[in-house]
């Protein structure tokens, strides 16, 4: 039985996540793949007011053209503190003086807030008057309350308590949404009173419309049937992708006392899903984050075909006094995946073939992200395999100007390093999909020794 699916907009990249585009397969495999992570650090704990730790309990954002990274720091006095990066690269940071806050009888220093614990900032330019949002967890904080406290600013330096606490104790992490879902402020949280349902940390939401006034909302994601007994989540961040949510998990194993972060992504914000194979997304590359890997809570930062993603990253533990090191270090990574590329629909050296659910064509060329090379890792414009694009019609028959001896043929690889935009498929005679607009139509991937990523119509 075909399915059609009214309301995605084909404008936007179609990723194969999972198998909301697929009919039938045959020789084919979804592959997931991982971000390449940098060897060293692009911000180490250099100032006194440091220490040891520099921690991705934060957020980094690129707006108006400079990057700005939002960190946490906890000093050797019991005062956890928000520090803030400029960067004009987005690999070279600098520590502006923001003048806010003493340290050791100086103001010449870049921490912003003091007394917060997992901080997350958004930029809403839509608020003239305080584009910069944040919240913070404390455990005392104002009159001795605890919670989730809010903050706003004009320029990401100078920051307003909104009063509070906003939300009493709800778990002490928190991941502010940087784009509002459904018209609301989003934060994610880990509940503090999950073990008593779930025996587990989980992640969940709580919500707002005036960012003032917060409600609890419900349970995102939990431990299933495929993770191991050992698996709790520690927080999530998501993010809007094209016309779809994806999320970073920090996966906590309690018997390995590892944090890593895994992969998930939801269509409604309602339901999530996960690959079935929860392997590693990022984690347990590099001394610096051996045991430990946590995401900026924004978005990952487009930097031209490419797919930044900040993140901290620990030498320690969560249980780090039992640890085999002493001293626990933490710094501030970063890994790099090109777009769309989270997972493909992978061939090998035998012809395969996928068969796509039946859509209606809006107009405009196919473009793809795909790959006709057979080494992921190797010179990113080398060949080896082939593509061939047919179009069938709603009843599976093959239509002859797109099909047959007029396949169109993709080959190369697109985007790459070196470029940027995806690729435009023609059929022969410069015949475009274009020509198709309002039709029911399926697409069909001969593949040999290829990789599909990521399909859309190129209005």
């Amino acid at each position: 039985m075909s399915r059609t699916h009214p309301g995605v907009d084909l404008t936007k990249n179609q990723l194969f996540l999972d198998d909301l585009w697929i009919e039938d397969t045959l020789r084919i495999t979804r592959q997931w793949h991982k971000p390449e992570v940098f060897p060293e650090p692009v911000l180490r704990p250099e100032m006194p007011w440091e220490g040891t730790e520099v921690l991705m309990n934060g957020t980094v954002l690129k707006v108006d053209g400079r990057y700005l990274m939002y960190y946490l720091v906890e000093r050797s006095v019991p005062v956890r503190a928000l520090c803030v990066a400029e960067s004009k690269d987005g690999l070279r940071w600098t520590r502006p003086t923001v003048g806010a806050v003493e340290f050791e009888g100086s103001k010449h220093n870049n921490i912003v807030l003091e007394h917060t614990q997992t901080p997350s900032v958004m930029y809403d330019p839509d608020d003239k008057e305080a584009p910069f949002k944040a919240i913070f967890h404390a455990r005392r904080f104002m009159n001795g309350k605890g919670g989730m406290f809010g903050v706003v600013s004009r320029d990401g330096f100078r920051w307003e308590y909104l009063p509070g606490p906003l939300l009493g104790s709800i778990g002490d992490r928190k991941h502010l949404v940087g784009e509002k879902v459904n018209g609301k402020y989003v934060v994610l949280i880990k509940p503090g009173d999950t073990y008593d349902l779930y025996r587990a940390r989980v992640a969940a939401m709580v919500e707002s419309e005036d960012f003032r006034n917060w409600s609890w909302s419900r349970v995102l994601v939990r431990p299933d049937l495929l993770d191991p007994p050992d698996t709790e989540f520690y927080g999530m961040v998501a993010f809007k992708y094209s016309d779809l949510y994806v999320g970073l998990l920090e996966r906590y194993n309690t018997y390995t006392d590892v944090v890593d972060i895994v992969l998930a992504w939801s269509r409604d914000f309602e339901t999530w899903r996960r690959p079935v194979q929860r392997e590693t997304f990022i984690g347990q590359e590099y001394p610096w984050n051996r045991l430990w890997s946590s995401p900026s809570s924004a978005a990952p930062v487009h930097a031209g075909s490419q797919l930044r993603i900040y993140f901290g990253g620990r030498s320690g533990a969560h249980n780090h006094s039992k640890s085999p090191s002493p001293v626990q270090y933490a710094a501030i990574g970063m890994a790099q995946i090109t777009v769309d590329r989270f997972a493909s629909l992978t061939a090998g050296f035998k012809q395969g073939r996928v068969v796509t659910t039946p859509m209606v064509w809006p107009g405009g060329d196919l473009m793809l992200n795909a790959s006709t090379t057979r080494s992921l890792v190797g010179y990113p414009l080398e060949g080896g395999g082939d593509m061939l694009v047919e179009v069938w019609d709603a009843g599976n028959t093959p239509l002859p100007e797109f099909s047959g001896d007029n396949k169109a043929k993709f080959d190369g690889n697109a985007p790459c390093r070196i470029t940027t935009d995806s690729a435009v498929v023609k059929w022969p005679g410069e015949r475009s999909l274009n020509d198709l607009a309002g039709r029911t139509i399926r697409l069909v991937f001969n593949m040999k020794d290829s990789h599909l990523y990521s399909f859309r119509a190129g209005k």
